[in-house]
């Protein structure tokens, strides 16, 4: 047997498998553009984080209007660019009002959905219980802009709200139930000074709510970082902040000798929106403004 032939015979195989593996890699390498999808395939598609799905509508005096919208943007891989579309809309089988397509609007750069024009009249006419979340499944359509016959859906749950508007005299049972604050002296910690909420009135204007100091007579300076977390916990603990509002984004406070301004920019839970009276209608931008006045031989720091 002619082993020598047979090694060359062998050596010869494996450099053309070698040759063509290393075309077939050059070859799938070329296939492949920059900047944007490769192609081939299908489009798939995610939600992404930090997305809101609820959309409450304000309904008074005859009109609607959306007071806040739904934020849900997408994310899409398989197109370097696509178009998107309401296909249909699914109710909840307990929803007194039936929507469809045409009664939602998508606006894909803003990333809002809302209702359309004509789901706002068909909202307006219909009868719903306040802060009640009516949902829905939204499909939604996705095409490849630059190859329309690849496509996908994504279905969307969104919760719609007819909202229960907050009134000052709500507000106002909200501070007055904070009850007495403790804000302790740090020179003499066990004889705190007190502010009794309980009388407080909502006045129009800054500070719509002033509450003077009790005890601890004397030359004392109080914490304004103290006085600040004792007011919002307390706050946070009643029935009214539980039941319509979610948080508090923070503000500077101003404080000058005796007087220390408090401002509790509130955020709104869905399905709740602010009275249009206008004591009130500053509560989720300039925030709720309290004051707390200390004896005037006092002040803060």
């Amino acid at each position: 047997m002619n082993y020598a032939l047979i090694n060359n015979s062998f050596k010869t195989f494996l450099i053309a498998l070698l040759l063509l593996i290393l075309l077939f890699s050059i070859s799938c390498n070329n296939k492949k553009t920059t900047g944007g999808y490769t192609g081939g395939g299908s489009l798939l598609v995610s939600v992404e984080a930090n997305n809101s799905y609820d959309i409450t509508v304000i309904s008074q005096n005859s009109s609607s209007s959306v007071y806040s919208q739904g934020i849900i943007g997408f994310a899409v891989n398989g197109a370097s660019d696509y178009d998107v579309s309401i296909q249909s809309v699914k109710s909840d089988s307990n929803n007194t009002l039936t929507l469809d397509a045409s009664n939602f609007s998508y606006n894909k750069s803003t990333k809002t959905l809302t209702l359309s024009t004509s789901g706002l009249t068909k909202f307006n006419n219909a009868t719903l219980t306040e802060a009640t979340a009516y949902q829905y499944t939204i499909t939604f359509r996705f095409t490849d802009s630059s190859n329309t016959s690849k496509k996908t859906t994504y279905n969307v749950t969104i919760n719609l709200y007819k909202a229960k508007f907050i009134t000052k005299t709500e507000v106002e049972d909200m501070v007055k139930s904070i009850g007495t604050v403790l804000v302790q002296v740090p020179a003499s910690p066990n004889v705190p000074v007190t502010f009794n909420f309980s009388t407080a009135s909502f006045k129009s204007g800054n500070p719509n709510f002033n509450v003077k100091s009790a005890g601890n007579a004397g030359n004392i300076k109080l914490s304004v970082r103290t006085a600040r977390v004792n007011v919002f916990s307390s706050l946070s603990k009643t029935e009214n902040y539980q039941k319509y509002f979610s948080g508090v984004s923070y503000k500077a406070p101003e404080f000058s000798g005796a007087n220390l301004t408090l401002y509790c920019p509130l955020k709104l839970k869905s399905g709740y929106a602010l009275s249009s009276e206008s004591e009130v209608a500053h509560l989720t931008d300039d925030g709720l403004s309290i004051q707390l006045t200390l004896d005037s031989n006092q002040d803060w720091e």
